[in-house]
């Protein structure tokens, strides 16, 4: 029972070794687009937050 082992060329770990650093590196720039989301979302509702408190604060009718 001698088993022979599979001898893997060159082309088969540059294959693998490309195919990782691209998905590692569209991980990254996804990563880096949705914090840039987030932070503008963020930055909106700031906005939109402050506006209506500017406006409660003229009517005098402030609830706070």
């Amino acid at each position: 029972m001698n088993k022979s082992h599979q001898v893997k060329s060159r082309f088969y770990y540059i294959f693998w070794g490309t195919a990782t650093v691209s998905v590692l590196a569209g991980q990254l720039y996804v990563g880096a687009g949705y914090k840039t989301m987030a932070q503008s979302i963020k930055l909106a509702i700031d906005v939109i937050e402050s506006v209506r408190e500017d406006s409660r604060v003229g009517d005098g009718n402030c609830t706070k």
